[in-house]
């Protein structure tokens, strides 16, 4: 990771604390056709919320198999933080 990385994620970091302040939960969504960096965004700033103990969770209503080449179906995936401690991603069953 070069310095303008981290400088980057730095200036990233200040700008979300204000918004997520005294959040217990968070529903993450990306826009319609999901491709790989919207949910790669979803994937990080669930790794960001959950750092901070904020329950979230990422909602995606389209299937996957349309733009990533997954086999999930729409409604069949799900990524969540129960507390600070458990993350979970993957095929609901």
């Amino acid at each position: 990771m070069t310095e303008k990385d981290r400088a980057m994620i730095a200036d990233a970091v200040l700008r979300l604390e204000p918004l997520v302040a005294g959040a217990r939960t968070a529903a993450l969504i990306t826009h319609i056709t999901p491709d790989g960096d919207g949910i790669g965004a979803e994937l990080c700033l669930l790794g960001y919320l959950k750092a901070r103990g904020i329950e979230a969770r990422v909602i995606n209503t389209e299937s996957l198999a349309r733009s990533t080449g997954s086999s999930i179906p729409a409604g069949r995936s799900r990524c969540s933080t129960r507390r600070s401690t458990t993350r979970s991603c993957g095929p609901r069953i």
